[in-house]
């Protein structure tokens, strides 16, 4: 009978990771929520350059009906109507989106929770789903691991903008992900921006001319730098353990391919699910 292969080998040459098959998945996993998050986080761009080509076009018909009615005076602007409720400008302002700051933070929190959910399977020695989940509601265990993976020098985010993200304490970011995953709101001391505003420090000193303490500011693009280099830091510590202990490692690991497997969303094509 041929021996089952258990391997979890990781390789690290300097520019690429090198996995085992049975590692794949795992990686996989990460990079496929990665991918979803951020094709949300740059719907906003896409649709304002839809919005802009369309405009455009808008413009440079204007200048060709106003050209054709110069030269052909007989040529009327009834001629060029598009039917009603499709006309250019209509259009563009179809793709005219109001900001989803809220919806974007909260789509990487989500993805910082998954990360969550791994590093207590790893670290815990458990697959058990009920375990993993009381470990997550533990506030102490929330504040670790924000401390050891998201504001930590160790984050190579949090060390670039360190001066301006060290104001951010775990606790209050765990206060801003409570309020924006359970009201869909905000915490009095928190300002959120897409990305990060030059007016903050006008902002805090107004705050501080009426006497009051100074706001928290945390931009979409910051968060969505410092939930990346999280799990960045967190693959690289997976690396030094193997490098370690590999007997150990292979025990560890075994645990977040099993969660992974039974609980990870599968992406299928709808029509070969179907049979159509």
């Amino acid at each position: 009978m041929k021996k089952q292969n258990k391997s979890t080998h990781i390789e690290f040459d300097g520019e690429k990771i090198h996995v085992s098959p049975n590692l794949v998945l795992v990686f996989h996993f990460l990079s496929q929520i990665e991918q979803e998050v951020t094709s949300i986080l740059e719907i906003n761009s896409k649709l304002f350059e839809i919005n802009r080509g369309y405009s455009d076009l808008l413009k440079i018909i204007k200048d060709l009906v106003i050209r054709l009615e110069k030269y052909e005076p007989e040529i009327k602007k009834e001629k060029f109507k598009i039917p009603s409720g499709n006309s250019l400008n209509v259009i563009a302002e179809k793709f005219t989106q109001q900001p989803m700051i809220r919806s974007q933070m909260i789509v990487l929190m989500s993805s910082l929770e998954v990360l969550f959910a791994l590093d207590i399977a790893y670290k815990n020695k458990t697959s058990n789903e009920k375990t993993i989940q009381k470990y997550m509601m533990n506030y102490e265990k929330a504040i670790a691991f924000l401390n050891s993976y998201v504001f930590n020098k160790k984050n190579v985010h949090f060390k670039f903008k360190e001066e301006k993200l060290s104001k951010i304490k775990s606790q209050d970011f765990r206060k801003l992900r409570n309020s924006l995953v359970h009201f869909f709101s905000l915490p009095d001391n928190f300002i959120v921006n897409f990305t990060e505003s030059e007016e903050e420090e006008n902002i805090n000193n107004m705050l501080a001319s009426k006497g009051e303490s100074g706001a928290l500011f945390l931009s979409v693009r910051d968060l969505e730098k410092l939930v990346k280099h999280a799990h960045l830091l967190r693959v690289s510590e997976w690396i030094d353990d193997f490098r370690k202990d590999k007997k150990q490692f292979k025990a560890d690991i075994l645990n977040v391919k099993k969660i992974i497997e039974e609980r990870g969303a599968k992406l299928m094509e709808l029509n070969k699910f179907t049979g159509k």
